[in-house]
């Protein structure tokens, strides 16, 4: 994942409209805001609001940046593990036991949903093509997570 690769156009989804989860996310901080400060918030609090905001964006921005940094960790942790399993398959009987692995069914999840141990050994990616550890639904998990 790259900070400055575009993302594709979002698709139609069945979930609750996020502007609706932010609507009523304010107004539960307003109602905490007024029961911690007796007052609703308001531009003439005597409070800097651009520098508030700039230290809320500041605290933001280190927020989005660990979460970034924490999926990196998760999909290398997923992509050792595919690879421990090749290794693993080299090392015994790699035609039998690839095979047996291959015939068993994968960990099942929502569709969109990355599940750690739910790579074959191998395949080719249908989205990108490459030869390498793939989920149930044919993807990388670089392709996966362009989702």
């Amino acid at each position: 994942m790259s900070a400055n690769t575009p993302e594709p156009a979002p698709q139609p989804g069945e979930a609750i409209p996020t502007v609706d989860l932010v609507i009523a996310d304010l107004q539960e901080r307003k109602q905490m805001g007024t029961a911690k400060y007796g007052v609703a918030h308001q531009f003439d609090n005597g409070r800097d609001h651009l520098v508030d905001f700039y230290q809320e964006l500041q605290d933001a921005l280190v927020y989005v940046r660990a979460e970034i940094e924490k999926r990196k960790v998760d999909r290398n942790e997923v992509l050792e593990e595919a690879a421990r399993a090749l290794e693993n398959a080299n090392q015994v009987n790699s035609a039998g036991l690839v095979r047996r692995m291959r015939q068993e069914p994968v960990a099942r999840a929502p569709a969109g949903v990355w599940v750690p141990g739910s790579l074959s050994v191998h395949g080719s990616c249908r989205i990108c093509g490459s030869l390498r550890p793939i989920n149930r639904e044919g993807r990388c998990l670089d392709c996966f997570s362009k989702l």
